[in-house]
């Protein structure tokens, strides 16, 4: 139980920190001087958001027949197995329900490219006033 907890702490942790190491990219990307540096990311995670939503609606929409199959390990270490067979339509969803999971996983996936986004058009502004300023200063030299 323990090992579990620390090994979910320690994949949190990684996630986190792959996160962060994004925004960082992010940010450097966005400093860059050509505009399409700073895109790549965000295009990048909502092409990624785009194929969760529609992954979820495949698997919505599957009915097929077969055989679920569950193996568990007990505490004391034996192994039991157990099949069940599924008929097509006893876990069927109606299409509304595939498109409301569709759009929340849409929604919840672009949250990093909300983020990187914002990334980009605060330091591509930063980058614009930064060249204003410059030429400014150049135009009060003359």
């Amino acid at each position: 139980m323990v090992n579990l907890e620390i090994r979910n702490l320690v994949a949190l942790l990684f996630i986190i920190a792959l996160f962060a190491g994004t925004i960082v990219l992010q940010v450097y990307l966005s400093r860059r001087e050509g505009r399409w540096p700073g895109l790549v990311l965000p295009i990048l995670s909502f092409v990624i958001a785009l194929t969760a939503a529609l992954a979820v609606g495949v698997a919505n929409s599957y009915t097929g027949t077969g055989k679920l199959t569950v193996t568990e390990v007990n505490s004391d270490g034996t192994v039991t197995t157990q099949t069940t067979p599924v008929e097509p339509g006893e876990d069927e969803h109606g299409i509304g329900e595939a498109l409301i999971r569709g759009v929340i996983v849409f929604l919840t996936a672009n949250i990093p490219t909300v983020i990187y986004t914002a990334i980009y058009f605060g330091e591509r502004e930063k980058f614009r006033r930064r060249e204003q300023m410059k030429k400014m200063n150049i135009q009060d030299l003359e």
